[in-house]
């Protein structure tokens, strides 16, 4: 702890030690706090849910005896009932309006004055005998929140308080580590760094408490051992060094002397050479760096002449490509090498069709004739240049065997691809209808009107997503259908299932130019089916004349709205269609906020009205036969 002391003492010679204890220190606080938050967060989302738990257990288990305890005016069994739910953690006061001919009565017990955090009504209705419903009045539960934030408090004291003396024990003993096996070390290599001079050499760098040579070194000893190797190579340098300035000295006073001797003779010669020389200097390094040019260019390079049409100058590419020699290719001509172009003629023909446009030369696609008189295709681009009043043709020519081939390999494979798609949505289409098949069979096997009723909206779903695969295997698109002709077909199939409920309804269908993914054509699909057979069934319970509307449009903002209503009888006004137990609505629900993304809604009105929108999803390249 002596040197430890020392160590806090003298805080400006160990800075490194102090911005580590600093970061340990940041570093744990912040851990620490957002491990303490986390707890108190989710033990007050325990203690709200542990209230909410109390008002679910009030409405489920006391809410029928106090309506019949109030109904019947049995004031002890009252009594009971409401002690018990204030024995009901963080339930204090509870309040009973009860309505008797025109007057109304209030009962309340607990504490009126408490905080009153939350607050529950509850309808208190008593069922006669009868089966008559006869609404007493409200009971109101206040629940309040002081003892659960006394407790958070007394949590978030103890809980920060361990961290912080954990933290800053462990921020020491950290501290201490790094002092004892790093900072102390580094500050004595530090110190010897400072000290080193060219005229002392001799003194080797030891740390306290290792050894010079050690069996198994760390990085510090790696250190130390780097500095004392690097000492010794500047000591036998620096040696080295004196000795050949000694010897330059001498070689130096002798070549003087030689050099006045022959710098007067040279000067006359060299003022003669140095205009001729720099002159084919420039020549030469220009013509280097067009040879390297052309030879370490992937395109095989041809320089013609336009008279001839015989090659004046190919590069290494050309001769690898076309299996001959640089001096085989120089004696040949275009007619030789390029089955497109047996003469010069028709390609300067070419030429100048180009050039009367603006352009200094072309892309062609052409084919080669190596020397064993096999052939492969080439991309070239043509263009003539004029050098020193000589003109010339340029080609330079890229091999595309390999494109020519994966071009062919991917237009094989994707004639694969939409043969096994279409195969893949035949047999889903027939998979489903032998499905819809058996349900057909299994509702005639059967006499209850629940079960048919529930197996022929089954068949219908099942024949929704059928109608897709079918679309999908007679189209071209494999990959998007063109709504308004589904929706057709769909809609046929289900009146024809309901055509003794439907009597004059009239479908309309605006759905024209919207082109949907498969992805999302299935959900849209179930939907329509739902929606439509909820109106067949209920809509229009009198057999006269409706009308069912489906219109699809694409908003501005890019969404899809898909809008249906009938002018049926519509839905019963305190109808709660969201949460209603109907597996067809509640399809419609998830099918529209799940698979669709989107949102749905209820504009209520005369008959039934729902608007979906939706983003429609980027609609993938299809294959197409």
């Amino acid at each position: 702890m002596n040197m430890f002391s020392r160590f806090l003492l003298n805080r400006e010679k160990h800075p490194l030690s102090y911005r580590l204890l600093f970061y340990v220190v940041i570093c744990s606080s912040l851990f620490a706090l957002l491990a303490t938050i986390t707890q108190l967060y989710f033990e007050y989302r325990r203690d709200i849910s542990h209230i909410n738990n109390n008002f679910r257990l009030i409405e489920e288990s006391y809410l029928q005896p106090i309506s019949t305890a109030v109904y019947k005016i049995n004031e002890e069994q009252l009594k009971f009932l409401l002690e018990g739910m204030l024995e009901l953690q963080h339930i204090e006061c509870l309040e009973i309006n009860e309505k008797r001919g025109l007057k109304e009565v209030t009962f309340s017990t607990g504490n009126p004055d408490v905080e009153k955090d939350i607050i529950r009504n509850f309808p208190l209705e008593y069922v006669k005998p009868t089966g008559q419903i006869v609404s007493i009045g409200t009971l109101t539960a206040t629940a309040s929140l002081k003892g659960v934030y006394r407790r958070l408090w007394s949590s978030a004291i103890i809980v920060l308080s361990t961290n912080v003396v954990k933290t800053f024990l462990a921020s020491f003993f950290i501290l201490l580590i790094i002092q004892l096996i790093i900072t102390r070390h580094l500050n004595t290599i530090a110190n010897y760094a400072r000290l080193l001079d060219l005229n002392q050499l001799e003194k080797q760098l030891v740390l306290s408490e290792k050894t010079l040579k050690p069996s198994n070194p760390d990085e510090i000893d790696q250190i130390v051992l780097a500095i004392n190797t690097l000492q010794n190579r500047i000591k036998t340098s620096f040696a080295k060094r004196k000795q050949a300035e000694d010897d330059l000295q001498i070689a130096h006073d002798t070549l003087e002397t030689k050099v006045e001797e022959r710098t007067k003779m040279l000067k006359e010669t060299n003022e003669k050479l140095v205009i001729e020389a720099s002159e084919r200097q420039k020549a030469e390094e220009s013509l280097k760096r067009f040879r390297l040019v052309m030879d370490h260019s992937g395109e095989a390079i041809f320089i013609t002449s336009l008279d001839t049409g015989q090659f004046i100058d190919v590069n290494a590419t050309a001769c690898r490509l076309l299996g001959y020699e640089r001096s085989e290719l120089i004696s040949m001509s275009i007619g030789d090498v390029e089955q497109k172009y047996p003469s010069i003629t028709e390609l300067l023909v070419h030429l100048d069709e180009v050039k009367e446009k603006g352009e200094t030369g072309f892309f062609d696609n052409g084919i080669h004739v190596r020397k064993d008189g096999s052939t492969f295709p080439v991309e070239v681009y043509i263009s003539s240049k004029t050098v020193n009043n000589q003109s010339f043709l340029l080609a330079a020519a890229r091999d595309i065997t390999e494109r020519k081939q994966a071009e062919c390999q991917i237009k094989a494979s994707l004639k694969e691809k939409e043969t096994l798609l279409k195969e893949i949505h035949h047999r889903v289409k027939n998979n489903m209808q032998v499905i819809s098949s058996l349900l057909k069979l299994q509702m005639r096997s059967t006499d209850d009107k629940k079960i048919k009723t529930a197996l022929e909206d089954s068949q219908l779903r099942i024949q929704a997503m059928s109608f897709i695969h079918e679309t999908l295997y007679g189209s071209e698109d494999l990959s998007s259908i063109d709504m308004k002709s589904y929706l057709l077909r769909l809609i046929g199939s289900i009146e024809q299932s309901y055509q003794k409920n439907i009597g004059k309804v009239k479908t309309i269908i605006d759905a024209s130019n919207i082109i949907l993914g498969v992805k999302q054509v299935t959900p849209l699909g179930l939907i329509v089916n739902e929606l439509l057979s909820n109106s067949f069934k209920y809509a229009f319970p009198y057999v006269g004349e409706g009308e069912i509307k489906i219109v699809l449009r694409k908003k501005e903002d890019g969404q899809i709205k898909l809008t249906y209503s009938d002018n049926g009888i519509g839905l019963p006004a305190n109808f709660d269609w969201y949460n209603t137990k109907s597996l067809g609505l509640n399809l419609v629900k998830l099918l529209s906020e799940n698979q669709l993304d989107g949102s749905i809604e209820l504009i209520k009105g005369e008959g039934t009205c729902f608007v979906i929108n939706f983003k429609q999803e980027d609609t993938p390249v299809g294959l197409s036969s």
